[in-house]
């Protein structure tokens, strides 16, 4: 765990950084052609500026984030607007049995992680991180999407 993501950033993160525009959600979503059964995965997810207004859009958003505070956050704001939101303490290596469990192993939109903390969690690099985060566990058709997690307000 890496402290710089803990307690008081977390609640900053909340308070401070906006969502991702729906405008750009939207164009995503129609291109990949999610539909509204579709599984989409938010590695990374923080306080959820991605996963909180793409579960509007999809079936399921399952939000993996390593940071125990950031992850309370993003639960807590989840419980507040939406239903469809699979918050998970873990790192990049559990992600195909999260799947296997809510997407049948496979998912329309995966969102990289922005940084390394998935990757260093438990000890050393992961075998799914980096720019081929995603690629084992999207669906045929499927898309990596390297969105922000939006502006600073």
């Amino acid at each position: 765990m890496d402290p710089a993501f803990a307690g008081p950033t977390a609640s900053h993160y909340r308070l401070y950084r906006r969502d991702v525009p729906d405008a750009l959600l939207d164009r995503l979503v129609e291109h990949v052609e999610l539909t509204r059964d579709a599984v989409a995965l938010d590695l990374g997810a923080g306080t959820g500026q991605v996963a909180v207004p793409l579960a509007a859009r999809v079936g399921t958003v399952l939000a993996v984030e390593p940071e125990p505070d950031m992850l309370a956050q993003l639960r807590q704001r989840g419980e507040e607007s939406v239903r469809n939101l699979l918050c998970v303490l873990a790192s990049d290596r559990e992600v195909p049995g999260l799947l296997d469990t809510v997407g049948g192993g496979r998912c329309g939109l995966v969102r990289p992680p922005g940084d390394c903390r998935l990757r260093e969690r438990r000890g050393g690099p992961a075998g799914a991180s980096g720019p081929d985060a995603g690629r084992r566990v999207r669906r045929r058709g499927g898309a990596g999407a390297p969105l922000p997690g939006g502006r600073r307000r």
